[in-house]
C-alpha cells in the first residue's frame, strides 16, 4: 500500500541472460519516471555500495570523469569479475538513467563479505563491517522482522540454516 509522501518500492527482477526480460525492465524505469515528478532511483545487485562513485561519475560526469562511457564503468567496477553478465543487457537503462538524470545505486556487498558472514556469521566481522552488514540487511524491517532476519545472520552458517529448514 502507498500512502503519499512514502517512498515506491519496486522489484524488477529477471534471468540475467534474457534479453527481453532486460526490455520489460527498462520499461518499468521508462514507466514509473513518467508517472509523477518524484524522484526515482535505480538500484543494482550487481553493483557494490562502494562502486557508488564510478556509477555517479556514469550518470552524472563529463566526459572527462568517464560520464557515459560503458567501457569506464565497465573498468572502475570490475565488471566482469563483479557480475560477468554482458553489460549490453543493461545499457538501455544504464543510457536512460544517464538522460534523465536518473541515480544508479549499487546496493550489493562485496561477495567476500557475503561468504565471510555465510561461513562464520556476524560475531567473527570487525566491528565496523558487522554494523555495515546488519543495517543493509535490515533496512527498514518492523523489528520483530529484523530479529528474524539478523538471528541465522550473527549465529553464521545463514545459508546453511536455511537449506536444512526447507529441507525438512
Amino acid at each position: 500500500l502507498h500512502r503519499d509522501g512514502d517512498p515506491r518500492v519496486i522489484f524488477a527482477g529477471e534471468t540475467h541472460t534474457h534479453p527481453l526480460h532486460h526490455l520489460m525492465q527498462y520499461e518499468l524505469v521508462r514507466g514509473v519516471n513518467d508517472l509523477d515528478g518524484k524522484p526515482l532511483a535505480i538500484g543494482l545487485e550487481m553493483c557494490y555500495r562502494q562502486h557508488q562513485p564510478a556509477l555517479d561519475a556514469f550518470v552524472f560526469g563529463g566526459g572527462a570523469d568517464g560520464g557515459g562511457s560503458f567501457s569506464e564503468l565497465k573498468k572502475r567496477v570490475k565488471w566482469r569479475k563483479t557480475w560477468g553478465y554482458d553489460i549490453n543487457q543493461y545499457a538501455k537503462i544504464f543510457s536512460y538513467a544517464r538522460q534523465n538524470g536518473i541515480r544508479l545505486v549499487g546496493l550489493n556487498v562485496p561477495y567476500g563479505m557475503v561468504q565471510m558472514v555465510s561461513n562464520f556469521g556476524l560475531r567473527k566481522l570487525p566491528d565496523e563491517l558487522r554494523g555495515a552488514c546488519v543495517s543493509y540487511f535490515t533496512w527498514g524491517a518492523p523489528a520483530a522482522q529484523r530479529a528474524t532476519i539478523e538471528a541465522p545472520i550473527i549465529r553464521g552458517g545463514a545459508s546453511e540454516g536455511a537449506w536444512s529448514e526447507r529441507s525438512t
